[in-house]
């Protein structure tokens, strides 16, 4: 059987790939937006809590001397009721154990990625086309059941990816200008030497 790399073929699996590196650094920048927002909702517990220990301490120091006692009562009310509301939201939120899922989910896709670069390589040496549509399953599977990233995951994780292709690139000519260089001065090295050689010569 003849190997034909189509260019339909081609430009599907170079979208499919794509696709799913996208996807990974989504679901990197989503696991790691929930893992802040659960950091910060441990440390807003905290230092509520601490407020409502300080403020009873104070008044029994004497160091109250501006507010009435009702007034610190109101607020040491209201104090009781944010950590209240807020750990309910927080605990609700479950953003530690979404947090780990997203991160499973895109080491899975990773795996994927990987093991379809390795075969790529395999079937172009062995000169036939690779199974697209498996890899396109396995994607599918490893996002079945699991909850979607936000916009602000994606457009985060795109502008890092072109950020990274824009440093690359740089990097890359930055080389080819040097390796230019270098190309040239040893040709004008190798130049002033022969032409020494040929006058002392003559």
């Amino acid at each position: 059987m003849q190997y034909i790399q189509d260019e339909e073929l081609s430009k599907f699996e170079a979208k499919l790939l794509r696709t799913m590196q996208l996807t990974v650094d989504s679901r990197f920048e989503a696991g790691k937006r929930l893992k802040r927002l659960s950091k910060v909702g441990f440390i807003t517990t905290t230092i509520i809590s601490l407020g409502l220990i300080l403020i009873p301490l104070l008044t029994v120091a004497g160091h109250n001397a501006v507010f009435s006692q009702f007034t610190l009562t109101s607020f040491q009310i209201f104090l009781a009721i944010c950590v209240l509301v807020y750990s309910v939201a927080t605990s609700t939120a479950k953003y530690e154990l979404r947090s780990k899922d997203f991160y499973q989910c895109a080491d899975e896709i990773k795996g994927i990625c990987q093991k379809y670069q390795h075969e790529k390589i395999v079937c172009e040496q062995m000169e036939k086309n690779i199974d697209i549509l498996s890899f396109e399953k396995l994607y599918r599977d490893a996002l079945n059941g699991t909850e979607s990233h936000e916009d602000i995951d994606y457009i985060r994780a795109n502008k890092i990816r072109k950020e990274k292709k824009e440093k690359n690139a740089e990097i890359k000519l930055i080389e080819i200008i040097r390796n230019f260089s270098d190309s040239n001065m040893r040709n004008s090295k190798e130049k002033i030497v022969s032409f020494f050689m040929n006058y002392s010569a003559s």
